[in-house]
């Protein structure tokens, strides 16, 4: 029995050894997934910190460009302001200084405006009136001239014309009298 018992003890222990072994496999093994795991999530609330402080600056920046865009704002605003009060004041003097002129006795430069304005109004008027009375002239020349033609043989001079249009149409057309009749009268 002696000999059954030690070959037993030598199976126990290689059985021993080889769940030894297993164990120390699947502990190394759950030891490396915990700190893989751990390593990421360390990464993970990095990247998250980096991620939360970008937004934070982006955040920041907005607001900082909100401001300047607004103190833009406020200082077109005011620029704008001041220069309709500028135009403002310009009128208001301008203004002023006109009752003064008229109150000190400019009233004579006034007038002396007045005579030129009327004498440019006349002569622009005479201008027009001698145009029109030339285009006028003109009419009746021209009405006399056609009259005489007509009466001289101006059915003849249309005709004439006419036959001058229809030769140049048939030549670039390259169709002849009777075709051109033919189209004429569909």
């Amino acid at each position: 029995m002696s000999r059954v018992v030690g070959e037993d003890d030598k199976a126990i222990e290689e059985r021993l050894l080889d769940t030894l072994v297993k164990y120390t496999e699947a502990t190394a093994h759950l030891t490396a997934i915990v700190t893989n795991h751990d390593r990421e999530y360390v990464e993970g609330r990095k990247a998250a910190r980096e991620h939360a402080n970008g937004i934070s600056a982006k955040i920041e920046n907005l607001d900082r460009s909100l401001g300047e865009l607004r103190l833009a704002t406020v200082n077109a605003e005011e620029s704008r302001q001041a220069e309709l009060k500028r135009i403002f004041d310009l009128l208001s003097e301008e203004r002023r200084d006109r009752r003064e002129a008229v109150t000190e006795g400019r009233d004579g430069e006034r007038e002396v405006q007045k005579s030129e304005r009327d004498m440019f109004r006349e002569m622009i008027q005479e201008e027009m009136g001698e145009r029109k009375e030339t285009r006028e002239d003109n009419r009746t020349v021209m009405k006399q001239v056609a009259s005489e033609v007509w009466k001289a043989g101006g059915k003849y001079i249309v005709v004439a014309f006419v036959i001058l249009i229809l030769a140049g149409v048939m030549k670039i057309t390259g169709l002849n009298l009777a075709d051109l009749l033919g189209l004429a009268g569909k």
